[in-house]
Protein backbone atom coordinates (compact mmCIF):
# COMPACT_ATOMS: atom_id res chain seq x y z
CA UNK A 1 0.00 0.00 0.00
CA UNK A 2 1.44 3.38 -1.02
CA UNK A 3 1.99 6.31 1.33
CA UNK A 4 -0.67 8.28 -0.56
CA UNK A 5 -3.28 5.60 0.14
CA UNK A 6 -2.27 5.36 3.80
CA UNK A 7 -2.54 9.12 4.23
CA UNK A 8 -5.85 9.31 2.36
CA UNK A 9 -7.34 6.52 4.49
CA UNK A 10 -6.24 8.34 7.65
CA UNK A 11 -7.73 11.63 6.39
CA UNK A 12 -11.04 9.98 5.44
CA UNK A 13 -11.33 8.27 8.80
CA UNK A 14 -10.53 11.47 10.73
CA UNK A 15 -12.94 13.64 8.75
CA UNK A 16 -15.71 11.04 8.82
CA UNK A 17 -15.39 10.81 12.61
CA UNK A 18 -15.57 14.60 12.93
CA UNK A 19 -18.34 15.56 10.48
CA UNK A 20 -20.06 12.39 9.20
CA UNK A 21 -20.29 9.79 11.98
CA UNK A 22 -23.49 8.26 10.60
CA UNK A 23 -22.18 7.76 7.05
CA UNK A 24 -20.59 4.55 5.85
CA UNK A 25 -17.00 4.95 4.69
CA UNK A 26 -18.11 4.35 1.06
CA UNK A 27 -20.80 7.04 1.30
CA UNK A 28 -18.38 9.48 2.87
CA UNK A 29 -15.78 8.75 0.19
CA UNK A 30 -18.36 9.68 -2.47
CA UNK A 31 -19.14 12.91 -0.63
CA UNK A 32 -15.43 13.67 -0.10
CA UNK A 33 -14.61 13.04 -3.76
CA UNK A 34 -17.29 15.39 -5.08
CA UNK A 35 -16.51 18.07 -2.48
CA UNK A 36 -12.86 18.16 -3.51
CA UNK A 37 -13.09 17.65 -7.27
CA UNK A 38 -15.74 20.42 -7.43
CA UNK A 39 -14.23 22.54 -4.66
CA UNK A 40 -14.37 25.75 -6.70
CA UNK A 41 -18.12 25.27 -7.29
CA UNK A 42 -18.76 25.98 -3.60
CA UNK A 43 -21.45 23.28 -3.25
CA UNK A 44 -23.28 23.02 0.07
CA UNK A 45 -23.72 19.75 1.98
CA UNK A 46 -27.30 19.43 0.69
CA UNK A 47 -26.25 20.18 -2.88
CA UNK A 48 -23.56 17.50 -2.82
CA UNK A 49 -25.96 14.96 -1.33
CA UNK A 50 -28.71 15.85 -3.81
CA UNK A 51 -26.45 14.88 -6.71
CA UNK A 52 -25.70 11.37 -5.41
CA UNK A 53 -27.59 8.73 -7.41
CA UNK A 54 -25.60 5.71 -6.27
CA UNK A 55 -27.51 2.46 -5.73
CA UNK A 56 -28.93 -0.40 -7.70
CA UNK A 57 -29.16 0.16 -11.47
CA UNK A 58 -27.13 3.37 -11.33
CA UNK A 59 -25.47 2.54 -14.65
CA UNK A 60 -22.02 3.10 -13.23
CA UNK A 61 -22.77 6.72 -12.29
CA UNK A 62 -22.64 7.48 -8.58
CA UNK A 63 -23.35 11.23 -8.69
CA UNK A 64 -24.18 13.90 -11.23
CA UNK A 65 -24.37 17.71 -11.15
CA UNK A 66 -25.78 20.15 -13.72
CA UNK A 67 -24.81 23.83 -14.02
CA UNK A 68 -26.09 26.56 -16.32
CA UNK A 69 -23.78 29.58 -16.42
CA UNK A 70 -22.24 28.31 -13.16
CA UNK A 71 -25.63 28.04 -11.38
CA UNK A 72 -26.40 24.58 -9.98
CA UNK A 73 -29.68 23.27 -11.44
CA UNK A 74 -31.58 20.71 -9.33
CA UNK A 75 -35.09 21.29 -10.70
CA UNK A 76 -36.58 22.75 -13.86
CA UNK A 77 -36.03 26.56 -13.71
CA UNK A 78 -39.29 28.50 -13.68
CA UNK A 79 -37.83 31.21 -15.91
CA UNK A 80 -35.24 30.45 -18.58
CA UNK A 81 -35.21 34.09 -19.73
CA UNK A 82 -32.76 34.98 -16.97
CA UNK A 83 -29.99 33.44 -19.06
CA UNK A 84 -28.22 35.52 -21.67
CA UNK A 85 -29.45 35.41 -25.25
CA UNK A 86 -26.22 33.79 -26.40
CA UNK A 87 -23.11 32.04 -25.10
CA UNK A 88 -25.03 29.99 -22.54
CA UNK A 89 -22.80 27.38 -20.88
CA UNK A 90 -24.22 24.04 -19.70
CA UNK A 91 -21.86 21.91 -17.61
CA UNK A 92 -22.44 18.32 -16.54
CA UNK A 93 -20.19 16.64 -13.97
CA UNK A 94 -20.68 12.88 -13.61
CA UNK A 95 -18.76 10.72 -11.12
CA UNK A 96 -17.97 7.08 -10.69
CA UNK A 97 -16.50 6.75 -7.21
CA UNK A 98 -15.12 3.48 -5.87
CA UNK A 99 -13.39 2.83 -2.56
CA UNK A 100 -10.72 0.65 -4.18
CA UNK A 101 -7.29 1.09 -5.76
CA UNK A 102 -8.24 -0.25 -9.20
CA UNK A 103 -9.50 1.34 -12.43
CA UNK A 104 -11.53 -1.27 -14.30
CA UNK A 105 -12.19 -1.42 -18.02
CA UNK A 106 -15.73 -2.73 -17.50
CA UNK A 107 -16.58 0.19 -15.21
CA UNK A 108 -15.63 2.73 -17.89
CA UNK A 109 -17.61 0.81 -20.52
CA UNK A 110 -20.67 0.78 -18.26
CA UNK A 111 -20.33 4.52 -17.65
CA UNK A 112 -20.10 5.15 -21.40
CA UNK A 113 -23.18 3.09 -22.25
CA UNK A 114 -25.25 4.89 -19.61
CA UNK A 115 -24.27 8.35 -20.80
CA UNK A 116 -24.91 7.49 -24.46
CA UNK A 117 -28.30 5.94 -23.60
CA UNK A 118 -29.52 8.79 -21.42
CA UNK A 119 -28.24 11.74 -23.43
CA UNK A 120 -30.39 10.54 -26.32
CA UNK A 121 -33.26 13.05 -26.54
CA UNK A 122 -35.39 10.47 -28.37
CA UNK A 123 -34.93 7.91 -25.59
CA UNK A 124 -37.88 5.80 -24.42
CA UNK A 125 -37.71 6.39 -20.67
CA UNK A 126 -40.17 3.58 -19.93
CA UNK A 127 -37.74 1.09 -21.43
CA UNK A 128 -34.73 2.74 -19.82
CA UNK A 129 -36.47 2.47 -16.45
CA UNK A 130 -35.97 -1.29 -16.71
CA UNK A 131 -32.19 -0.73 -16.70
CA UNK A 132 -31.59 2.45 -14.71
CA UNK A 133 -32.82 3.74 -11.37
CA UNK A 134 -35.23 6.73 -11.31
CA UNK A 135 -32.68 9.17 -9.89
CA UNK A 136 -30.22 8.62 -12.73
CA UNK A 137 -33.00 8.97 -15.30
CA UNK A 138 -34.35 12.14 -13.66
CA UNK A 139 -30.93 13.81 -13.77
CA UNK A 140 -30.47 13.06 -17.46
CA UNK A 141 -34.06 14.09 -18.26
CA UNK A 142 -33.24 17.43 -16.62
CA UNK A 143 -30.09 17.77 -18.76
CA UNK A 144 -32.07 17.13 -21.95
CA UNK A 145 -34.87 19.47 -20.86
CA UNK A 146 -32.47 22.33 -20.07
CA UNK A 147 -30.65 21.81 -23.37
CA UNK A 148 -33.93 21.90 -25.32
CA UNK A 149 -35.29 24.94 -23.49
CA UNK A 150 -32.10 26.89 -24.13
CA UNK A 151 -31.54 25.78 -27.72
CA UNK A 152 -32.53 29.20 -29.10
CA UNK A 153 -29.63 30.66 -27.09
CA UNK A 154 -27.16 28.26 -28.75
CA UNK A 155 -25.81 26.66 -25.56
CA UNK A 156 -22.36 25.14 -25.41
CA UNK A 157 -22.42 21.86 -23.49
CA UNK A 158 -19.42 20.67 -21.50
CA UNK A 159 -19.43 17.13 -20.11
CA UNK A 160 -16.88 16.16 -17.46
CA UNK A 161 -16.63 12.54 -16.36
CA UNK A 162 -14.59 11.46 -13.34
CA UNK A 163 -13.49 7.99 -12.27
CA UNK A 164 -12.33 8.40 -8.67
CA UNK A 165 -10.64 5.69 -6.58
CA UNK A 166 -7.76 5.50 -4.11
CA UNK A 167 -5.53 4.20 -6.89
CA UNK A 168 -2.45 5.47 -8.71
CA UNK A 169 -3.40 7.33 -11.91
CA UNK A 170 0.12 6.84 -13.22
CA UNK A 171 -0.32 3.10 -13.77
CA UNK A 172 -3.76 2.89 -15.43
CA UNK A 173 -3.89 0.24 -18.15
CA UNK A 174 -3.87 1.56 -21.71
CA UNK A 175 -7.13 -0.24 -22.51
CA UNK A 176 -8.89 1.65 -19.72
CA UNK A 177 -7.56 4.95 -21.06
CA UNK A 178 -8.75 4.11 -24.58
CA UNK A 179 -12.24 3.37 -23.23
CA UNK A 180 -12.22 6.78 -21.54
CA UNK A 181 -11.27 8.47 -24.82
CA UNK A 182 -14.22 6.73 -26.45
CA UNK A 183 -16.57 8.34 -23.89
CA UNK A 184 -15.32 11.74 -24.98
CA UNK A 185 -15.79 11.08 -28.69
CA UNK A 186 -19.20 9.39 -28.24
CA UNK A 187 -20.60 12.36 -26.31
CA UNK A 188 -19.31 14.89 -28.82
CA UNK A 189 -20.85 12.82 -31.61
CA UNK A 190 -24.15 12.67 -29.70
CA UNK A 191 -24.54 16.37 -28.92
CA UNK A 192 -23.83 19.18 -31.35
CA UNK A 193 -21.31 21.80 -30.19
CA UNK A 194 -20.28 19.88 -27.09
CA UNK A 195 -16.97 19.24 -25.38
CA UNK A 196 -16.29 16.14 -23.31
CA UNK A 197 -13.47 15.18 -20.96
CA UNK A 198 -12.96 12.10 -18.81
CA UNK A 199 -10.48 12.22 -15.95
CA UNK A 200 -9.03 9.70 -13.52
CA UNK A 201 -8.47 10.80 -9.92
CA UNK A 202 -6.59 8.82 -7.30
CA UNK A 203 -5.18 9.14 -3.80
CA UNK A 204 -2.50 11.66 -4.78
CA UNK A 205 -4.91 13.99 -6.62
CA UNK A 206 -7.47 13.84 -3.80
CA UNK A 207 -4.85 14.60 -1.14
CA UNK A 208 -3.48 17.57 -3.08
CA UNK A 209 -6.95 19.03 -3.54
CA UNK A 210 -7.95 18.40 0.09
CA UNK A 211 -4.84 20.29 1.21
CA UNK A 212 -5.66 23.26 -1.00
CA UNK A 213 -7.30 25.73 1.33
CA UNK A 214 -9.71 28.34 -0.02
CA UNK A 215 -8.05 31.69 -0.43
CA UNK A 216 -9.28 34.22 2.16
CA UNK A 217 -7.02 37.25 1.58
CA UNK A 218 -7.23 39.07 -1.77
CA UNK A 219 -5.17 41.98 -3.05
CA UNK A 220 -6.73 44.82 -5.01
CA UNK A 221 -4.46 47.28 -6.82
CA UNK A 222 -5.97 50.77 -6.82
CA UNK A 223 -5.32 54.00 -8.68
CA UNK A 224 -6.61 56.34 -5.96
CA UNK A 225 -8.21 55.77 -2.58
CA UNK A 226 -9.74 57.60 0.36
CA UNK A 227 -9.98 56.02 3.83
CA UNK A 228 -11.94 58.11 6.36
CA UNK A 229 -11.66 55.39 9.05
CA UNK A 230 -10.48 51.82 9.55
CA UNK A 231 -13.86 50.36 8.56
CA UNK A 232 -14.26 52.11 5.20
CA UNK A 233 -12.24 52.72 2.06
CA UNK A 234 -13.40 54.25 -1.21
CA UNK A 235 -11.17 53.52 -4.17
CA UNK A 236 -10.81 53.82 -7.92
CA UNK A 237 -9.44 50.62 -9.40
CA UNK A 238 -8.58 49.87 -13.01
CA UNK A 239 -11.12 47.51 -14.55
CA UNK A 240 -8.19 45.26 -15.53
CA UNK A 241 -7.09 44.99 -11.88
CA UNK A 242 -10.68 44.31 -10.80
CA UNK A 243 -10.88 41.50 -13.38
CA UNK A 244 -7.73 39.97 -11.85
CA UNK A 245 -9.28 40.35 -8.38
CA UNK A 246 -12.32 38.35 -9.55
CA UNK A 247 -10.32 35.57 -11.22
CA UNK A 248 -9.27 32.15 -9.96
CA UNK A 249 -5.77 30.93 -10.74
CA UNK A 250 -7.37 28.70 -13.40
CA UNK A 251 -8.91 31.71 -15.15
CA UNK A 252 -12.51 31.10 -14.07
CA UNK A 253 -14.52 33.59 -12.03
CA UNK A 254 -14.12 33.10 -8.27
CA UNK A 255 -17.76 32.98 -7.20
CA UNK A 256 -16.84 32.46 -3.56
CA UNK A 257 -16.28 36.21 -3.22
CA UNK A 258 -19.89 36.98 -4.12
CA UNK A 259 -22.26 37.17 -1.16
CA UNK A 260 -23.82 33.70 -1.16
CA UNK A 261 -27.44 34.80 -1.01
CA UNK A 262 -27.30 37.24 -3.93
CA UNK A 263 -24.55 35.92 -6.18
CA UNK A 264 -26.89 33.96 -8.48
CA UNK A 265 -28.89 36.99 -9.62
CA UNK A 266 -28.76 37.28 -13.41
CA UNK A 267 -30.19 40.79 -13.67
CA UNK A 268 -32.03 42.72 -16.32
CA UNK A 269 -30.82 41.97 -19.82
CA UNK A 270 -30.99 45.60 -20.92
CA UNK A 271 -28.86 46.65 -17.95
CA UNK A 272 -26.24 44.06 -18.88
CA UNK A 273 -26.36 45.21 -22.49
CA UNK A 274 -25.75 48.82 -21.51
CA UNK A 275 -22.78 47.91 -19.30
CA UNK A 276 -21.40 45.73 -22.08
CA UNK A 277 -21.79 48.58 -24.57
CA UNK A 278 -19.85 50.88 -22.26
CA UNK A 279 -17.00 48.34 -22.10
CA UNK A 280 -16.78 47.39 -25.76
CA UNK A 281 -17.40 50.81 -27.30
CA UNK A 282 -15.65 53.35 -25.06
CA UNK A 283 -16.36 57.04 -25.39
CA UNK A 284 -14.44 59.87 -23.78
CA UNK A 285 -15.90 59.24 -20.31
CA UNK A 286 -14.29 56.95 -17.76
CA UNK A 287 -16.15 53.70 -17.00
CA UNK A 288 -17.04 54.72 -13.45
CA UNK A 289 -18.71 57.92 -14.67
CA UNK A 290 -21.28 55.82 -16.55
CA UNK A 291 -21.83 52.84 -14.24
CA UNK A 292 -22.68 52.17 -10.62
CA UNK A 293 -19.79 50.99 -8.50
CA UNK A 294 -19.04 47.88 -6.46
CA UNK A 295 -19.66 47.35 -2.74
CA UNK A 296 -17.41 44.83 -0.99
CA UNK A 297 -17.83 43.72 2.63
CA UNK A 298 -14.78 42.36 4.46
CA UNK A 299 -13.76 41.10 7.88
CA UNK A 300 -10.58 43.19 7.72
CA UNK A 301 -8.60 45.33 5.30
CA UNK A 302 -5.12 46.78 5.14
CA UNK A 303 -4.27 49.75 2.92
CA UNK A 304 -0.66 50.17 1.90
CA UNK A 305 0.26 52.63 -0.84
CA UNK A 306 -1.70 51.68 -3.96
CA UNK A 307 -2.62 48.25 -2.63
CA UNK A 308 -5.56 47.10 -0.50
CA UNK A 309 -5.45 43.65 1.10
CA UNK A 310 -9.00 42.47 1.79
CA UNK A 311 -9.71 39.60 4.18
CA UNK A 312 -12.77 37.43 3.37
CA UNK A 313 -14.24 39.77 0.74
CA UNK A 314 -17.90 39.52 -0.28
CA UNK A 315 -19.18 41.46 -3.28
CA UNK A 316 -22.71 42.38 -2.12
CA UNK A 317 -23.59 44.93 -4.78
CA UNK A 318 -22.39 45.34 -8.35
CA UNK A 319 -22.85 41.76 -9.51
CA UNK A 320 -23.90 42.80 -13.01
CA UNK A 321 -20.94 45.18 -13.37
CA UNK A 322 -18.58 42.52 -12.03
CA UNK A 323 -19.83 39.89 -14.46
CA UNK A 324 -19.63 42.19 -17.45
CA UNK A 325 -16.09 43.33 -16.58
CA UNK A 326 -15.03 39.70 -16.12
CA UNK A 327 -16.62 38.57 -19.40
CA UNK A 328 -15.12 41.52 -21.28
CA UNK A 329 -11.54 40.49 -20.42
CA UNK A 330 -12.29 36.75 -20.54
CA UNK A 331 -13.46 37.21 -24.14
CA UNK A 332 -10.22 38.92 -25.11
CA UNK A 333 -10.98 42.56 -24.32
CA UNK A 334 -8.14 44.91 -23.40
CA UNK A 335 -8.19 48.11 -21.36
CA UNK A 336 -5.42 49.48 -19.14
CA UNK A 337 -6.85 52.93 -18.39
CA UNK A 338 -10.51 52.97 -17.37
CA UNK A 339 -11.50 52.56 -13.72
CA UNK A 340 -14.38 51.35 -11.57
CA UNK A 341 -15.50 52.83 -8.22
CA UNK A 342 -15.29 50.45 -5.24
CA UNK A 343 -16.46 50.78 -1.65
CA UNK A 344 -14.86 48.43 0.89
CA UNK A 345 -16.66 48.18 4.24
CA UNK A 346 -15.78 46.21 7.36
CA UNK A 347 -19.07 45.94 9.33
CA UNK A 348 -18.92 45.88 13.11
CA UNK A 349 -21.64 43.22 13.46
CA UNK A 350 -23.78 40.68 11.61
CA UNK A 351 -26.79 43.01 11.94
CA UNK A 352 -24.83 45.81 10.27
CA UNK A 353 -23.68 43.42 7.53
CA UNK A 354 -27.25 42.37 6.75
CA UNK A 355 -28.51 45.96 6.72
CA UNK A 356 -25.79 46.97 4.26
CA UNK A 357 -26.64 44.06 1.94
CA UNK A 358 -30.32 45.02 1.91
CA UNK A 359 -29.70 48.74 1.55
CA UNK A 360 -27.19 48.46 -1.27
CA UNK A 361 -29.55 46.21 -3.22
CA UNK A 362 -32.80 48.11 -2.56
CA UNK A 363 -32.60 50.08 -5.81
CA UNK A 364 -32.12 47.03 -8.05
CA UNK A 365 -34.50 44.38 -9.31
CA UNK A 366 -33.03 41.61 -7.19
CA UNK A 367 -35.83 39.19 -6.25
CA UNK A 368 -36.65 38.95 -2.55
CA UNK A 369 -35.51 35.33 -2.39
CA UNK A 370 -31.92 36.46 -2.92
CA UNK A 371 -32.01 38.52 0.27
CA UNK A 372 -34.08 36.20 2.51
CA UNK A 373 -31.12 35.20 4.66
CA UNK A 374 -30.62 38.79 5.77
CA UNK A 375 -34.10 39.00 7.34
CA UNK A 376 -34.06 39.28 11.13
CA UNK A 377 -36.18 36.13 11.50
CA UNK A 378 -33.40 34.03 9.96
CA UNK A 379 -30.81 35.43 12.36
CA UNK A 380 -33.17 34.51 15.21
CA UNK A 381 -33.65 30.99 13.83
CA UNK A 382 -29.87 30.63 13.51
CA UNK A 383 -29.33 31.64 17.14
CA UNK A 384 -32.15 29.42 18.42
CA UNK A 385 -31.10 26.34 16.46
CA UNK A 386 -27.59 26.63 17.85
CA UNK A 387 -29.02 26.19 21.37
CA UNK A 388 -30.46 22.91 20.09
CA UNK A 389 -27.19 21.70 18.59
CA UNK A 390 -28.14 22.54 14.99
CA UNK A 391 -26.48 25.01 12.64
CA UNK A 392 -28.80 27.03 10.39
CA UNK A 393 -26.89 27.84 7.23
CA UNK A 394 -28.59 31.12 6.28
CA UNK A 395 -25.22 32.15 4.85
CA UNK A 396 -24.46 29.33 2.45
CA UNK A 397 -21.52 27.13 3.49
CA UNK A 398 -20.69 29.19 6.57
CA UNK A 399 -20.95 26.17 8.88
CA UNK A 400 -19.63 23.70 6.31
CA UNK A 401 -16.47 25.80 6.09
CA UNK A 402 -16.28 25.77 9.90
CA UNK A 403 -16.25 21.95 9.86
CA UNK A 404 -19.58 21.39 11.61
CA UNK A 405 -21.13 17.89 11.30
CA UNK A 406 -22.97 17.45 8.00
CA UNK A 407 -26.06 16.00 9.71
CA UNK A 408 -26.34 19.06 11.98
CA UNK A 409 -26.25 21.71 9.23
CA UNK A 410 -29.73 22.92 8.23
CA UNK A 411 -30.00 24.75 4.92
CA UNK A 412 -32.66 27.34 4.18
CA UNK A 413 -34.01 24.93 1.58
CA UNK A 414 -34.32 22.09 4.11
CA UNK A 415 -36.15 24.33 6.57
CA UNK A 416 -38.42 25.53 3.76
CA UNK A 417 -39.25 21.94 2.75
CA UNK A 418 -40.07 20.96 6.33
CA UNK A 419 -42.41 23.96 6.75
CA UNK A 420 -44.00 23.40 3.35
CA UNK A 421 -44.64 19.72 4.13
CA UNK A 422 -45.93 20.14 7.67
CA UNK A 423 -47.41 23.61 8.15
CA UNK A 424 -48.53 24.25 4.55
CA UNK A 425 -49.63 20.61 4.01
CA UNK A 426 -47.84 20.52 0.65
CA UNK A 427 -45.44 17.55 0.64
CA UNK A 428 -45.91 17.28 -3.13
CA UNK A 429 -44.60 20.82 -3.66
CA UNK A 430 -41.75 20.23 -1.21
CA UNK A 431 -40.70 17.27 -3.37
CA UNK A 432 -41.26 18.82 -6.80
CA UNK A 433 -40.26 22.45 -6.28
CA UNK A 434 -38.38 22.97 -3.01
CA UNK A 435 -37.60 26.62 -3.87
CA UNK A 436 -41.30 27.56 -4.01
CA UNK A 437 -41.61 28.76 -0.42
CA UNK A 438 -38.66 31.13 -0.64
CA UNK A 439 -39.82 32.44 -4.03
CA UNK A 440 -43.48 33.06 -3.17
CA UNK A 441 -43.91 36.22 -1.13
CA UNK A 442 -47.34 35.32 0.28
CA UNK A 443 -46.29 31.86 1.44
CA UNK A 444 -42.96 33.13 2.72
CA UNK A 445 -44.48 35.98 4.75
CA UNK A 446 -47.09 33.63 6.16
CA UNK A 447 -44.48 31.28 7.59
CA UNK A 448 -41.51 33.53 8.36
CA UNK A 449 -42.80 36.16 10.78
CA UNK A 450 -42.76 37.02 14.47
CA UNK A 451 -46.11 35.26 15.05
CA UNK A 452 -44.45 31.88 14.46
CA UNK A 453 -42.64 30.49 17.48
CA UNK A 454 -38.98 29.64 16.99
CA UNK A 455 -39.81 26.27 18.53
CA UNK A 456 -42.25 25.60 15.67
CA UNK A 457 -39.37 25.88 13.20
CA UNK A 458 -37.27 23.54 15.31
CA UNK A 459 -40.03 20.93 15.70
CA UNK A 460 -40.69 20.84 11.94
CA UNK A 461 -37.00 20.45 11.18
CA UNK A 462 -36.59 17.73 13.83
CA UNK A 463 -39.46 15.72 12.34
CA UNK A 464 -37.93 15.79 8.86
CA UNK A 465 -34.42 15.09 10.22
CA UNK A 466 -35.64 12.08 12.19
CA UNK A 467 -37.61 10.73 9.21
CA UNK A 468 -34.55 11.13 6.98
CA UNK A 469 -32.36 9.36 9.54
CA UNK A 470 -34.81 6.46 9.86
CA UNK A 471 -35.14 6.01 6.09
CA UNK A 472 -31.35 6.09 5.60
CA UNK A 473 -31.05 3.26 8.12
CA UNK A 474 -33.58 1.20 6.14
CA UNK A 475 -31.25 -0.48 3.67
CA UNK A 476 -34.06 -1.80 1.46
CA UNK A 477 -35.26 1.72 0.60
CA UNK A 478 -33.62 3.29 -2.45
CA UNK A 479 -32.45 6.89 -2.37
CA UNK A 480 -35.13 7.88 -4.88
CA UNK A 481 -37.91 6.38 -2.78
CA UNK A 482 -36.59 8.06 0.35
CA UNK A 483 -36.65 11.44 -1.39
CA UNK A 484 -40.17 10.76 -2.67
CA UNK A 485 -41.89 9.79 0.56
CA UNK A 486 -40.10 11.57 3.41
CA UNK A 487 -42.15 14.76 3.15
CA UNK A 488 -45.41 12.78 3.27
CA UNK A 489 -44.22 10.81 6.28
CA UNK A 490 -43.29 14.09 8.04
CA UNK A 491 -46.81 15.47 7.50
CA UNK A 492 -48.40 12.21 8.67
CA UNK A 493 -46.28 12.10 11.83
CA UNK A 494 -47.11 15.69 12.77
CA UNK A 495 -50.83 15.10 12.15
CA UNK A 496 -50.80 11.85 14.11
CA UNK A 497 -49.06 13.40 17.13
CA UNK A 498 -51.35 16.44 17.17
CA UNK A 499 -54.60 14.67 16.28
CA UNK A 500 -55.42 17.09 13.47
CA UNK A 501 -53.66 18.80 10.56
CA UNK A 502 -50.74 20.84 11.92
CA UNK A 503 -50.69 24.63 12.21
CA UNK A 504 -48.03 27.03 13.45
CA UNK A 505 -49.75 26.95 16.86
CA UNK A 506 -50.80 23.35 17.48
CA UNK A 507 -47.45 21.99 16.24
CA UNK A 508 -46.01 23.29 19.52
CA UNK A 509 -47.80 20.47 21.35
CA UNK A 510 -45.44 17.91 19.77
CA UNK A 511 -42.68 16.51 21.93
CA UNK A 512 -39.63 15.77 19.79
CA UNK A 513 -39.00 12.70 21.96
CA UNK A 514 -42.16 11.10 20.53
CA UNK A 515 -41.20 11.41 16.85
CA UNK A 516 -39.19 8.20 16.46
CA UNK A 517 -41.93 6.12 18.11
CA UNK A 518 -44.44 6.80 15.33
CA UNK A 519 -42.11 6.76 12.30
CA UNK A 520 -42.49 3.00 11.52
CA UNK A 521 -46.29 3.19 11.45
CA UNK A 522 -46.28 6.33 9.27
CA UNK A 523 -43.68 4.82 6.97
CA UNK A 524 -45.74 1.67 6.38
CA UNK A 525 -48.87 3.74 5.73
CA UNK A 526 -47.25 6.12 3.22
CA UNK A 527 -45.00 3.57 1.53
CA UNK A 528 -47.88 1.15 0.92
CA UNK A 529 -50.03 3.82 -0.74
CA UNK A 530 -47.05 5.21 -2.67
CA UNK A 531 -46.36 1.78 -4.19
CA UNK A 532 -50.07 1.22 -4.87
CA UNK A 533 -50.21 4.47 -6.88
CA UNK A 534 -47.18 3.55 -8.96
CA UNK A 535 -44.21 4.05 -6.62
CA UNK A 536 -42.36 6.61 -8.68
CA UNK A 537 -41.25 10.22 -8.90
CA UNK A 538 -44.45 11.21 -10.68
CA UNK A 539 -46.55 9.98 -7.75
CA UNK A 540 -44.51 11.98 -5.24
CA UNK A 541 -44.71 15.19 -7.28
CA UNK A 542 -48.41 14.81 -8.08
CA UNK A 543 -51.40 15.65 -5.90
CA UNK A 544 -53.10 12.24 -5.52
CA UNK A 545 -50.94 10.91 -2.68
CA UNK A 546 -51.27 14.20 -0.76
CA UNK A 547 -55.05 14.33 -1.18
CA UNK A 548 -55.36 10.73 -0.02
CA UNK A 549 -53.18 11.42 3.04
CA UNK A 550 -55.10 14.52 4.09
CA UNK A 551 -58.35 12.66 3.45
CA UNK A 552 -57.42 9.99 6.00
CA UNK A 553 -57.70 12.62 8.74
CA UNK A 554 -61.10 14.05 7.76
Amino acid sequence: MSNHVILLDALLEAQKKEIAKNMSIQDYFEYFAVENVLKDKELSCDEITDGIVDGGDDGGIDSIYIFVNDDLITEEPEDFSIYKKSNVKIEIYAFQTKLSTKYKEQAVEKFNRTVVDLLDMTADYKKLALEYNPEVIEKFKLICLVNKKLIAKFPKLYFYGFYVTKGNTGVIHQKVKLKAERIQSDIMDKILDSTAKFEFWGAEELLLEARRQPKTAFTLDVVEHFQPDKNLAIALCSIKSYFQFLSHENGNMNKSIFESNVRDYQGNVSVNREIRETLTNPTGEDFWWLNNGITILASKMTVSGKEVVIESPEVVNGLQTSNEIFNFFKDGGTDEKRTVLIRIICPDSEESRDRIIKATNSQTQIPNVSLRGTDRIHRDIEDYFETKGLFYDRRKNFYKNEGKPISKIISMSFLGQSLMSILSHKPDTARARPSTLLNNNDEYNGLFNSDVSLDAYYICVRILLDVDSHLKSTSTIQTTTRSDIKFYIALDIATKLIGELPTKNNVLSISVNDIFNVIPESFNKIYTKYVELGGNNKVAKGSELKEWLIGTYK
